[in-house]
């Protein structure tokens, strides 16, 4: 038998603040992160840049943890194939910290494993940050098409 949700449950699991989906630009994403770190709000930052490049944001105890999509091999990296991978990082970390995701690198996740896998799994993390009453961040990239933009709004359940 299916549970049925009553809109009042519908807050995440927190109770507590803001939860749903939206885009940062990327040239927003620093100043963002900044501002959300400075809040001390949590932030799982899934990213194609080497974290090292955001290093004056980790401290004793930071706020800020990192995965780093790359097809090389590293302690801290993860192959943009291993959506699986990704996926159990944020489940863990969200419903540990109630962190914030943000997802610096969706063209890359399209262009390794194809435009559907990639909406998919945005998708399945929308879901995630829900139900663990946290937000979702995709960082908009200029080389997405119209229709791919349309896409991922909808997987993002932006209308």
């Amino acid at each position: 038998m299916v549970q049925v949700f009553k809109v009042s449950n519908v807050r995440g699991a927190t109770g507590e603040g803001e939860v749903g989906s939206s885009f940062i630009y990327p040239n927003q994403l620093v100043g963002f992160l900044e501002s959300r770190l400075s809040q001390g709000v949590p932030v799982f930052l899934i990213t194609r840049d080497y974290p090292l490049l955001l290093q004056r944001f980790w401290d004793e105890g930071s706020l800020l943890k990192a995965v780093w999509i790359t097809t090389i091999e590293h302690p801290h990296a993860v192959h943009p194939r291993d959506l699986h991978k990704i996926e159990a990082a944020v489940i863990r970390d969200t419903s540990i910290r109630k962190s914030d995701v943000v997802l610096d690198g969706f063209e890359y996740l399209m262009l390794e494993n194809g435009l559907i896998p990639a909406l998919k799994f945005v998708s399945k993390v929308r879901d995630i940050t829900l139900v663990n009453g946290t937000r979702f961040y995709v960082v908009l990239s200029d080389a997405l098409t119209e229709r791919e933009r349309a896409l991922l709004k909808r997987s993002m359940g932006i209308l």
